[in-house]
């Protein structure tokens, strides 16, 4: 590692320090200073002064008192509310610190309760939408606020939340994330296309779809890679068939290709008619009206059903704050918005630095923490420590700087979190950092996603150089539940300099794909490391288990993979070790770039044991490579080079003279 990638680290170290003095002794501070300390409680009143005697009753409230810097102490209970730090010039740090003792904690819910509302039985005449079967056991309330509903939730007897799944078919019956996909429908496409989707088993005698969603997982060019969520804007019964709003296949530099046919997986949504068994719901959004199949026979009003309402928890304009142990729950996912939302939100039009997260909660939210600088904006030093995120349908964290613009995220620290249950049904990433530098990922625990663990993406083909990634000592397991082609880490897009991958556990990263399944005869596709489109990469010292794909591969399509290391990395139980691949012939393959691929490339002491090929090679020249002194132990075949078997003992280190000097 270079003097100048351990300088940024130990920085990072020093920063810390400094801010956990600083915390201890944060009401000493306040007082010494003359600045606020301010008091919030459920309890209180917002007319209040905000002492501890005459809390204030909102955050907001407190954040109002305190503009110019101060420290929040907020009191045990729930706070129904978004909650806006505004910009402040020249702002001292501001402190908002949630109670977190044994059974007393602050959450901030962005969610009103169905025992608010009033429920009406449906009626044959009043409910002519939904399901014949299901009318007169469904309920329907007019919503007195104007963000519509996208999330709700249940309390179950043993007190934890359950998701309540909106109309749709086939009916969700999950037991087991794994088996996820299998309450999806297969197409019957006779042939590719880009807009129309057939299904003579499901779709002949369908409810009315226009107006609803689908969701689709590809099955022509690219097997279960990418998940489309598209309107559907027509039916017709006689061909068995729904057509969608836009083409669905990927659109890579320019190329589009078709993604429905007969290895399409899909399901539907979000039409009244779908509405057919208990725990499942749906919004007119036109007459504000919210239908409701309960999870138990009674009017909602008696159950305990928190409904989403509001698209974000906390949203972060000022520079200098720190966000303390509150727990954030029930934040929509702004299906019908295009703004940045989520649980922790960063959208500035201006400078924002030295933002501090930690001991926070997310559970039920679209994003959990999300920074997107506006076209004026940037976003610098945030530090994410010691939170635990869950049941997040998109990211649980992502940042994405602006594209042609070098660091408009700059500093971003994630670590000793833990994130689970991610991506469904919208398959992102669970940690999404794009177009960033000084990027440091540390001991955290990713597990059950439905799409990456870890993705990192550069400026793809812009002239400027992602610096200063390291990813290292975190666990990722169980990844790519609902896709293939997928990793538990992904470095994709571009160049980088003083990047690393280190010391990470990678298993169990299984993937999935129907039409993978039909073609090939595997479940999917799933790596641990996965460099696509990406050079200047170190990968050392990780373990990688148990993976349907490659425990490691390096990718050219359009951008060189180049300058690559592998270094001392144990590769076990997955069908290739490490994988070096072109795209020779592939549509959108870039031939200038595939010319290149794994130029100065570096496989040196990794250990390969118990894979189906250990090493499989594919440079477009040997002289690209150094390939030495790695470990071969019980593979099915030790080394494959340009798609031939290499024939040596395959449980004995072996040296290849080719390469060695």
């Amino acid at each position: 590692m270079s003097f100048a990638h351990r300088s940024s680290r130990y920085t990072i170290k020093r920063i810390t320090v400094f801010g956990c003095v600083l915390l201890l002794s944060l009401t000493a501070f306040w007082r010494l200073t003359g600045l606020r300390i301010v008091y919030v409680s459920p309890q209180g009143d917002d007319v209040n002064p905000g002492t501890k005697t005459l809390p204030v009753r909102s955050i907001q409230r407190g954040v109002n008192l305190a503009q110019r810097g101060g420290l929040i102490e907020i009191l045990q209970g729930d706070y129904r509310e978004t909650v806006h730090i505004p910009h402040q010039n020249k702002a001292l740090p501001l402190i908002l610190r949630a109670e977190n003792k044994k059974g007393k904690h602050a959450v901030l819910l962005g969610s009103e309760p169905s025992s608010d509302l009033l429920w009406n039985t449906c009626t044959d005449a009043t409910c002519k939408e939904v399901a014949p079967q299901a009318r007169r056991l469904t309920y329907v309330t007019e919503i007195p606020w104007d963000e519509p509903p996208t999330m709700l939730i249940y309390k179950n007897k043993n007190g934890t939340d359950r998701l309540l799944t909106l109309a749709r078919s086939p009916n969700q019956k999950i037991s087991d994330k794994n088996k996820y996909h299998e309450h999806w429908w297969n197409s019957d496409n006779p042939g590719t296309s880009l807009t129309a989707l057939s299904d003579i088993n499901h779709l002949s005698n369908a409810p009315s779809l226009t107006g609803g969603r689908a969701y689709i997982i590809d099955g022509a060019d690219r097997c279960g890679t990418y998940l489309y969520t598209r309107a559907i804007t027509g039916y017709n019964p006689q061909s068995a068939s729904f057509t969608v709003d836009m083409p669905i296949g990927a659109q890579t530099y320019g190329t589009q290709e078709s993604g429905l046919s007969a290895y399409s997986k899909y399901f539907i949504e979000n039409a009244a008619g779908l509405l057919d068994v208990p725990g499942e719901w749906f919004y007119d959004q036109s007459a504000k009206k919210l239908y409701l199949f309960p999870p138990e026979p009674v009017n909602p009003r008696e159950l305990s059903i928190e409904i989403a309402r509001r698209n974000t928890g906390v949203l972060v304009d000022r520079s200098r704050v720190s966000l303390l142990n509150l727990t954030i729950k029930n934040t929509n996912d702004a299906t019908y918005s295009d703004k940045n939302t989520g649980a922790v939100v960063m959208s500035p039009g201006k400078n924002l630095h030295a933002i501090r997260i930690k001991n926070i909660t997310i559970q039920n939210a679209g994003n959990g923490i999300s920074g997107i600088p506006l076209t004026t904006g940037s976003i610098r030093n945030v530090s994410i420590d010691s939170s635990y995120i869950q049941n997040v349908s998109k990211s649980a964290i992502s940042f994405m700087g602006l594209q042609d613009v070098m660091d408009t995220i700059t500093g971003i620290t994630v670590r000793n979190s833990s994130i689970t249950d991610t991506g469904f049904p919208l398959n992102e990433p669970a940690v999404a950092i794009v177009r960033s530098s000084d990027v440091y990922i540390h001991k955290n625990t990713i597990t059950d996603t439905a799409s990456y663990g870890i993705h990192v993406t550069g400026f793809e083909k812009a002239p400027i150089v992602s610096r200063n990634i390291t990813i290292a000592r975190n666990s990722v397991s169980r990844t790519c539940q609902n896709a293939s082609s997928c990793a538990a880490v992904k470095i994709f897009g571009g160049k980088f300099v003083y990047t690393m991958v280190k010391n990470n556990t990678l298993s169990e990263n299984l993937g999935w794909s129907y039409c993978h399944a039909l073609k090939n005869n595997s479940q999917g596709y799933a790596m641990g490391v996965f460099i696509s489109n990406a050079g200047g990469i170190s990968v050392a010292r990780n373990t990688s288990i148990n993976n349907s794909g490659p425990a490691f591969l390096a990718y050219t399509r359009q951008i060189p993979a180049t300058n690559n290391i592998f270094f001392r990395n144990t590769a076990a139980y997955s069908s290739v070790g490490i994988s070096l691949d072109g795209a020779t012939g592939e549509l959108d393959a870039d031939p200038v770039a595939d010319r290149t691929r794994h130029r100065d490339t570096h496989l040196i002491k990794n250990k390969l044991q118990n894979n189906g090929i250990g090493i499989r090679l594919d440079p477009y020249n040997q002289g690209a490579l150094r390939v030495r002194h790695n470990s071969y132990v019980q593979n099915g075949i030790a080394l494959v080079y340009g798609n031939k078997e290499v024939v040596v003992p395959s449980d004995i280190n072996i040296v290849f003279p080719l390469w060695e000097k």
